[in-house]
């Protein structure tokens, strides 16, 4: 698995691109064919003008970037985003704002360079830069010893996506680390902010919006696979907390919220009783398992 970082995506996303992107959308979608031209339009031929101190500038044109606060930015960002796909189609590549993931089974191997060069000419061709200092390697194999392909990527024991971490076994161990050590911190800014007369609920609440809330971010994603000493680990922040007087002595285990979370959660189970379900393509094969009493 690697992972591709890059840089000022929206800064840099040429317009055009996205104006040839959006016809092609209108060429497949009939029933928006009326809208895309005239948002192409304005993606072609856009002007900047800056007011300061009752003083505007001269219109400059812009080429490049893609708008914040519009509709059409997210959309702009996934139909620049959607023709990044992998050489191999038994490679997945995986696309989240700046980040790129490119997830490569070990029978496929060989084809990493070939799929690191198509990444860097798809950048290219969009106008935009990858940081080379960003992009990582990591092997996930249970195995001891592997062949890893020639690669100018900076191989790494463990990684974060999207928040959380792991290492090459697909182990938390890191990330259960990490929120030690991101709680010792918010920890001591929380005792300043006591020192400073934040005292009672108020204080309570601010506790939960950052500590907790740091704490249990993607907890269902993650808290089923620690062992009980790394819960235990976790379970001691909310100690502290509370002995310190952050959180009120009947505040709720990490593990009852983490339970609470898991059930409040029917994602999972959409999915499942929705075969049309965007996601249901992924789930594996139902087993037929027979009993013969």
């Amino acid at each position: 698995m690697t992972l591709r970082s890059r840089s000022m995506v929206f800064l840099h996303a040429r317009s055009p691109l996205r104006s040839r992107s959006l016809t092609q959308f209108s060429a497949r979608f009939a029933p928006f064919s009326a809208v895309i031209p005239l948002r192409s339009h304005a993606l072609s031929d856009r002007q900047h003008q800056t007011k300061a101190n009752g003083c505007i500038s001269i219109c400059q044109h812009i080429n490049a970037s893609i708008v914040h606060g519009s509709g059409m930015g997210p959309v702009a960002y996934l139909l620049n985003a959607s023709y990044l796909r992998p050489i191999d189609l038994n490679n997945m590549i995986v696309k989240y704002t700046n980040d790129t993931y490119l997830i490569v089974p070990d029978s496929n191997i060989h084809t990493i360079p070939s799929e690191l060069q198509h990444i860097s000419d798809w950048a290219t061709r969009h106008n935009l830069k990858l940081n080379e200092t960003k992009s990582k390697k990591i092997i996930i194999s249970l195995q001891k010893t592997h062949a890893p392909a020639i690669t100018y990527l900076t191989r790494v024991k463990s990684l974060k996506v999207l928040g959380i971490m792991f290492n090459t076994k697909l182990c938390f161990k890191p990330h259960t680390s990490h929120i030690i050590q991101t709680a010792a911190r918010c920890l001591y800014s929380l005792k300043t902010h006591h020192v400073h007369r934040l005292t009672g609920k108020a204080l309570w609440d601010v506790t939960q919006a950052t500590l907790i809330a740091s704490i249990m971010y993607a907890a269902t994603a993650w808290w089923g696979f620690l062992s009980v000493a790394q819960k235990d680990r976790i379970e001691s922040v909310v100690k502290k907390a509370k002995y310190y007087g952050h959180l009120p002595n009947d505040f709720e285990h990490i593990h009852t919220l983490a339970e609470c979370m898991e059930s409040k959660l029917p994602v999972f189970n959409s999915v499942l009783s929705n075969p049309r379900h965007v996601l249901y393509h992924l789930l594996p094969p139902v087993k037929d398992i027979g009993h013969n009493l």
